[in-house]
């Protein structure tokens, strides 16, 4: 048996003067950039909301700055990507509309629904400070929980004991990946839909530390990855694949491989471009109208305008597909739903008061002890309440952010409290999930665990519901080597 790797070091923060110093040179980096932004700016957003959308940017991407700042060896970036996730879709986006709604055309989802014909500065400040609070609360409080809490341990297993416990999941990951009988088993489910991301950073980081075979190598490069990304694809989920591209990015980040940002900018433009045109594909080939499509297919009529389903209204009132561009406008423009929500709550649509969060009273409890367990319904009941969704669609769900599930449940005070909340929790399970030098198991079950977490597209419970019992579950799938050697008597 392979000695296990030796205790890992004590964590450390950063220094006061390399923060110091990181804040200064972002600061010199990113105000002029903003003030270029706010000085041309969109007219129809105007001067009070450019300016909230800037400064939602500079809090926002401030994660980066204080992620270098971390001494060697440095933990994932997740407060970084998280923050730059509300940078997007909440900062830069607003100076973007033009490019997404061209002709002044009112804001419009993609079933045509619309959502703002006039941006108003009220909604954008609310979730400027709410942004803001996120991240302070995070910032503030994981130096306090650097200090005091401990990160996630696992049993010290040996190389060769680390590979068993990853070829094993592989195998059955595959096997539920590719039987819809074992899917069907109660809590099944809830175990392998994180294997997968698991799998990937454990081998990522089996393969930097030089605990893989070349024949090893090879099966993972030509089987494994290829199926992974083929299970990701076959669906037209698109967030899958997207969440899939950010674990290998922050991977790569806190490996400090040079050829990141190429990765991360090649992989972005791939999976976003073609968005509007998978989109298409998925309602039509679920609805059984349109035979699966190669993805050279589908990027290929992305790129030539053929088949999108979003409509450009040109003056002429003539209507052609759009550009990728705008397609890619439209899908992080997220800041244009929540102003819908913010200006039809109470209004139109009375406070939800908690409803969504209800399924994390039992979502601890695995479906084989609870067979009747009610099923996560909420973003197909936020549609259906908005009036986003037609009476008829019941196979739709509408992503709903967490700062938008705030806003539709308890209004301006749930998104200044709620977001400081979350800020932190997540502060919480950076410090748990995310510990710097950590072992292989347990950098693979925490960057696996908290990842999609850093994309908070969807409402909070079906997010964060399940990763108590799979931290458990995880956590006892590694422990197996030290039950094994117990029973031989090793």
């Amino acid at each position: 048996m392979t000695a296990p790797a030796a205790a890992d070091a004590p964590v450390t923060g950063p220094s006061g003067s390399a923060i110091y110093r990181n804040l200064l040179v972002y600061a010199a980096l990113m105000l002029p950039v903003l003030g270029l932004l706010v000085a041309f700016h969109p007219d129809r957003i105007g001067l009070a909301m450019a300016l909230c959308a800037a400064g939602t940017m500079l809090a926002a991407f401030a994660g980066w700055p204080l992620w270098l700042a971390e001494p060697q060896p440095r933990s994932f970036p997740v407060l970084a990507i998280a923050g730059s996730f509300y940078g997007i879709t909440f900062g830069l986006s607003p100076f973007l509309v033009d490019l997404g709604w061209i002709w002044y055309q009112p804001i419009w989802n993609y079933n045509l629904v619309i959502l703002v014909r006039d941006p108003q500065f009220q909604p954008m400040l609310s979730a400027f400070a709410g942004i803001a609070l996120f991240m302070a609360a995070w910032i503030g409080l994981r130096p306090v929980f650097l200090a005091r809490l401990p990160g996630l341990r696992l049993p010290a297993l040996g190389a060769g004991e680390v590979r068993i416990c990853l070829w094993a999941l592989s195998v059955a990951y595959l096997a539920w990946r590719l039987l819809p009988q074992i899917g069907s088993l109660p809590s099944v489910d809830q175990f392998f839909q994180p294997a997968g991301l698991i799998l990937v950073a454990g081998w990522f980081l089996c393969w930097r530390r030089g605990l893989l075979s070349r024949v090893e190598m090879a099966v993972i490069l030509l089987l494994l990855l290829p199926l992974e990304l083929a299970f990701r694809a076959r669906d037209f989920l698109i967030t899958d694949i997207m969440i899939l591209a950010i674990l290998i990015g922050m991977l790569m980040l806190q490996a400090r491989m040079r050829k990141t940002l190429i990765f991360l900018g090649i992989s972005g433009l791939m999976v976003l471009s073609a968005y509007d045109v998978i989109s298409g594909y998925r309602a039509q080939f679920h609805a059984g109208q349109k035979d699966f499509h190669s993805l050279w297919q589908v990027y290929r009529e992305a790129w030539t305008g053929k088949g999108g389903r979003y409509m450009t209204f040109h003056a002429d009132g003539k209507v052609s597909p759009p550009p990728p561009v705008g397609a890619l406008v439209r899908r992080f423009s997220l800041v244009w739903l929540y102003q819908r929500v913010a200006e039809d709550t109470p209004a139109t649509v009375p406070y939800w008061m908690g409803e969504s969060y209800r399924p994390l009273a039992g979502a601890a409890i695995p479906r084989f002890l609870w067979p009747d367990k009610p099923i996560e319904d909420t973003g197909f009941r936020f549609g259906e309440r908005y009036g986003f969704l037609k009476q008829a669609d019941h196979r739709t769900s509408l992503n709903v952010p967490w700062i938008v599930e705030l806003r539709a449940n308890f209004g301006l005070a749930g998104v200044l409290g709620g977001m400081a909340l979350f800020g932190l929790l997540m502060a919480l399970l950076d410090r748990v999930l995310n510990r710097p030098g950590a072992g292989v198991p347990e950098a693979a079950v925490g960057i696996g665990l908290i990842v999609p977490l850093v994309y908070p597209e969807s409402n909070f419970s079906v997010m964060t519901g399940s990763l108590p019992l799979a931290l458990v579950a995880f956590a006892v799938w590694f422990s197996l080597p030290l039950a094994w050697r117990k029973i031989r008597g090793v």
